[in-house]
C-alpha cells in the first residue's frame, strides 16, 4: 500500500555567515573607536575652539553676547561634570546614546516597511554602524559638548524618537510621551543652533505626511512636538536668564558676529550649492570606477558588477590613502570625497531597496538630508559641518546592508561594501589623532600630565606643558587673581582658561573692531583690574592695544611672554590697573 504522507521540500537555509562577519566587523569597529575616544579624552589642549566652548560652559554669564544659547545647556553639563575630562566624557556619552536612538528608530521603521527582517544580527549591525558614524565627530575636535555636538545629538534623538513613535507598537500615552521627548530634543537643537532645529523639524513634518494616514493625528503630533519644543526652550531660558536679558544678549551677539561674518543668507546658500557641487564632482572623478560599476549593477542586476565595484572601491581607497583622517597642517580637514563617495556608491548599488516605494524613499531621503539640515546656517565649509553629523549616513549604509536582495551574491557584496565604509570611517577616526586640530604634536605624543586651574589634569606635549608653566609664572608675577577680567587680543580663549580669568562679554575676540565694540558697550569694565593678552598669531608682530585699554591710571605691566607651539604663536601677558 502506497504511503499518502505528503513530503514537503526542504527550504534553502539562510546562510548567516556573511551577515555574521558583517556584525562582528561593525561591532569591533564601534568598540575600537569608542576605546580610542575614551583614550583621547584627557589629551590635548588647544586655545581656540574647544577652549571657547569650555569657557562658555564654565562662565555662563547671562550678560554675555551670543548668537547661540548653547551655554544654557552646556553650563548644566559642566555643573554635573566639573572637569575637562568629565566634560568630554559627557560629550562621548551624548553622541553614543543619541546615535543609538537614531539607529533603533530607523531600524524598526524599515522592519515595519518590510525592507528588513527583524533579528539580533541586523539591529546590532545598525546600532554599531550608527555609533561609528556619530564618533566621526572626533576627527574634527575633542568631544567637549558645544553647539555642533549638541545640535547633532539633538537631531539624532529627535529623529530616532519620532520614528519610534511612528513605527513601533505603543499605547497612546507612550506615543505622546515619545513625541514629547522628540519635541524636547528639537528644543535643544533650536537653542544650540536655531537654523538646524528648524530644518530638522521640517524633515519630521514631511515624514508625517508619508507615515501618518490620519490628517487630524498628524496635526496633533505636530502640535505636541511644537509645544514641547517651545516649553523646553522657555524652561532652559528661565533657568539661565530672563527674556529681556536674552533678547539684548542675542541682539548684541548678532551685531558682534556680523563684524567677522557678514555673508548674506542668499550668498551663503549659493556657497553651499557650489561647495556641494565641488566635492560631488571630485568624488565622481576620484571614484569613477566603482561608481560606474555600481550604476551598471543597478541597471543590469548582475552581481558581478557589484563585486567588481567593491574591489575597485578598496583599490581607490588604498591608492589615494583615504584611510587617513585628521587636519592637514592643522587647519584644513582631510578631503571629504572618500566619505561622500562611499556613501554615494552604496546608495547607487541599493537603489532598488530604498526607492522601493514612496514611503521607503521618504524615510531614506530624510536620513540622507539630516546631516545637511544640522549644517544649515554654518559659516564654515559645508562638508566640515556635515561630517560632524555622520551617524545618519552610517545608519543608512547599515540598513541597506541588512535589507533583502534577490540573490545571495548581491547580499554578500552589499555587506562587504558597508563593512568597507564603516572600517574606513573607523580608520579615519583613529588616525585623526596624528593630525589634531590646532595642535603641533600628535595626540600619542601628548602624555605629560599638567593641572589646569579648576579644570582638572590634562595630558599635553612637552612644548605645551612649557607654555602652560610660563603662563602660570606670569600669573604669579603679577598676582593675577582668579576671575580677573580678561581681554584676549586675539583668538586666544584658551589663555583665559589657563589663567583662570574671566572674558568680557564674549569669550572670543577676533579683531580690533570686535574689541572696540565690546569696550564701547561695557565701559564699566574699564574701571576694574584686568589682564590684556596679546597674540601675534605666528606673524611676528603683536596687534596694537585699543586706546581705551591703554588709558589706565596704573598703566600696563608686562607679566611675561610665552609661545604656544601650534604655529609658534608668541603671546604676551600684561596686567592693567
Amino acid at each position: 500500500m502506497r504511503s499518502t504522507t505528503k513530503i514537503t521540500p526542504a527550504l534553502p537555509k539562510r546562510r548567516p555567515q556573511v551577515r555574521g562577519l558583517l556584525c562582528a566587523g561593525t561591532v569591533f569597529c564601534a568598540i575600537a573607536v569608542s576605546f580610542y575616544c575614551i583614550w583621547m579624552l584627557d589629551r590635548g589642549f588647544e586655545i581656540t575652539d574647544e577652549a571657547y566652548y569650555i569657557l562658555l560652559a564654565k562662565n555662563a554669564d547671562p550678560s554675555m553676547y551670543y548668537i547661540s544659547a548653547q551655554h544654557w545647556v552646556m553650563s548644566l553639563i559642566w555643573h554635573i561634570t566639573g572637569s575637562i575630562y568629565s566634560f568630554r566624557a559627557a560629550g562621548l556619552i551624548i553622541l553614543i546614546s543619541s546615535a543609538t536612538l537614531l539607529s533603533v528608530g530607523s531600524y524598526f521603521s524599515c522592519v515595519k516597511m518590510g525592507l528588513i527582517e527583524r533579528d539580533r544580527l541586523s539591529i546590532s549591525i545598525v546600532i554599531a554602524s550608527a555609533v561609528v558614524g556619530s564618533l566621526f565627530y572626533a576627527t574634527t575636535i575633542n568631544l567637549s559638548p558645544n553647539y555642533n555636538l549638541l545640535a547633532s545629538a539633538a537631531a539624532y534623538s529627535a529623529t530616532g524618537l519620532f520614528l519610534i513613535g511612528c513605527h513601533c507598537s505603543l499605547r497612546t500615552v507612550e506615543r505622546v510621551a515619545v513625541y514629547s521627548l522628540a519635541g524636547c530634543a528639537i528644543g535643544v537643537e533650536v537653542v544650540c543652533k536655531a537654523s538646524s532645529g528648524v530644518s530638522t523639524f521640517a524633515i519630521l513634518l514631511v515624514w508625517l505626511g508619508f507615515f501618518e494616514r490620519s490628517f487630524l493625528r498628524s496635526i496633533a503630533i505636530s502640535l505636541i512636538m511644537t509645544l514641547t519644543a517651545l516649553c523646553f526652550v522657555a524652561i532652559l531660558m528661565w533657568a539661565n536668564t530672563t527674556f529681556g536679558v536674552a533678547q539684548h544678549a542675542l541682539s548684541e551677539g548678532l551685531a558682534l558676529f556680523r563684524i567677522v561674518q557678514s555673508e548674506a543668507i542668499s550668498v551663503r546658500l549659493i556657497r553651499y550649492a557650489l561647495q556641494f557641487w565641488q566635492y560631488f564632482s571630485t568624488s565622481l572623478i576620484t571614484f569613477a570606477i566603482p561608481v560606474v560599476l555600481c550604476a551598471a549593477y543597478t541597471i543590469t542586476g548582475r552581481a558581478i558588477f557589484l563585486k567588481m565595484a567593491v574591489v575597485g572601491l578598496v583599490a581607490v581607497l588604498f591608492w589615494g590613502r583615504h584611510f587617513i583622517g585628521g587636519w592637514s597642517n592643522g587647519a584644513a580637514l582631510s578631503p571629504p570625497c572618500a566619505v561622500f563617495s562611499m556613501f554615494l556608491i552604496t546608495l547607487i548599488a541599493a537603489f532598488s531597496v530604498w526607492c522601493r516605494d514612496l514611503t521607503a524613499a521618504a524615510l531614506f531621503c530624510g536620513l540622507i538630508l539630516l546631516p545637511y539640515s544640522v549644517a544649515m546656517g554654518t559659516g564654515n565649509a559645508l562638508f566640515t559641518q556635515v561630517v560632524v553629523t555622520l551617524s545618519p549616513w552610517a545608519t543608512v549604509a547599515a540598513l541597506l546592508a541588512v535589507a533583502s536582495y534577490p540573490g545571495e551574491a548581491d547580499r554578500n557584496a552589499m555587506a562587504a561594501m558597508t563593512l568597507v565604509f564603516i572600517a574606513t570611517l573607523s580608520l579615519q577616526i583613529v588616525t585623526s589623532g596624528d593630525r589634531p586640530y590646532h595642535m603641533a604634536k600628535p595626540l600619542r605624543n601628548q602624555s605629560k600630565s599638567v593641572p589646569l586651574p579648576n579644570l582638572g589634569n590634562i595630558k599635553v606635549d612637552e612644548d605645551t606643558a612649557k607654555f602652560l608653566q610660563e603662563v602660570n609664572l606670569a600669573v604669579e608675577k603679577c598676582d593675577v587673581a582668579p576671575g580677573t577680567v580678561f581681554w584676549g587680543l586675539y583668538n586666544i580663549p584658551g589663555v583665559a582658561l589657563a589663567m583662570d580669568t574671566f572674558p568680557v562679554a564674549t569669550p572670543w575676540l577676533n579683531n580690533a573692531e570686535q574689541a572696540n565694540f565690546v569696550i564701547d558697550r561695557r565701559p564699566d569694565i574699564l574701571d576694574q583690574p584686568s589682564v590684556v593678552v596679546l597674540n601675534d598669531e605666528g606673524r611676528g608682530e603683536m596687534p596694537p592695544i585699543p586706546e581705551k585699554l591703554m588709558n589706565s591710571p596704573a598703566g600696563l605691566r608686562l607679566c611675561g611672554a610665552t609661545t604656544f607651539p601650534y604655529a609658534n604663536q608668541r603671546i604676551e601677558i600684561w596686567k592693567r590697573g
